[in-house]
């Protein structure tokens, strides 16, 4: 699985909320590119109150003890943990699944190694919430590519083993 994260130069990943006032056009195409070769999207429950996931023409799993429980042909809801809605995921749709969810979302997948490949975008402009703690990270995973292009910077990770 990949995951996907735009992270701020404050660690913050919204800014009111949304990802959006941190989005670069350089982040923007890196972002599409990830997404096109992905069979779904799996968040969490802010994310998907939050960001406009209902426009999507894949389908989209949501893990939210919040949300009230769907399961259409588009969109699933669901109470089960990010690691177990990544594995339904998978059986209904197969691979890849891009993880798209925010820090609280990821955490548990990291802490697992359940991410094969992480993609960050650090932009230079400053958040205001939803911050990402990069301890997991750190412990977890290698960082196997990093560049700049224009002011984002883009760097990949895999797992420790």
């Amino acid at each position: 699985m990949v995951a996907n994260l735009l992270l701020a130069k404050n660690g913050a990943t919204t800014i009111k909320g949304h990802s959006a006032g941190l989005r670069t056009r350089e982040d923007g195409e890196r972002f599409h590119e990830i997404r096109k070769s992905a069979k779904a999207v799996l968040i969490g429950g802010n994310t998907f109150r939050n960001e406009p996931y209902n426009k999507s023409v894949i389908p989209v799993f949501v893990s939210s003890n919040t949300l009230p429980e769907q399961n259409t042909r588009n969109l699933q809801i669901s109470k089960l943990s990010p690691e177990e809605l990544l594995a339904v995921a998978i059986e209904k749709v197969g691979t890849p699944v891009v993880v798209e969810g925010g820090p609280n979302f990821l955490a548990p997948l990291l802490a697992s190694k359940a991410i094969d490949r992480f993609y960050i975008s650090r932009v230079l402009i400053s958040g205001d919430d939803n911050y990402f703690s990069e301890q997991l990270l750190q412990v977890n995973y290698k960082k196997i590519e990093s560049f700049s292009k224009n002011e984002t910077t883009f760097e990949t990770w895999e797992p420790v083993f």
